[in-house]
């Protein structure tokens, strides 16, 4: 959905003359800037809480598949492992310094 206070301030920019400030052209915008109607509010309402309802049946359709919620609780330590070269391939490199 786009904002409609900044299309208006768009429009308003095209019809000032090229050069003018910003700060003016948004005081120019305020003067000529009527609010949305009542019926516009309720029809955008209306649309999120559809919304809403939506992504809220998905989340628990979601929930039934995987199996519920996962149990949250401290991580088990575990060893780091030693940081250094891998043993097995050799690079290009040290093949070339052989040969």
């Amino acid at each position: 959905m786009v904002n409609m206070w900044i299309e208006h301030v768009k429009k308003t920019r095209t019809l000032l003359p090229k050069g003018t400030m910003f700060k003016d052209v948004l005081k120019a915008a305020k003067k000529t800037w009527k609010k949305a109607s009542s019926g516009t509010k309720k029809v955008v309402k209306k649309i999120a809480k559809k919304s809403r309802k939506v992504v809220k049946k998905a989340k628990t359709l979601k929930k039934k598949l995987i199996g519920g919620k996962k149990k949250k609780g401290k991580k088990s330590k575990t060893k780091k492992s030693k940081k250094g070269k891998k043993k097995g391939k050799k690079s290009k490199k040290s093949m070339k310094k052989r040969k």
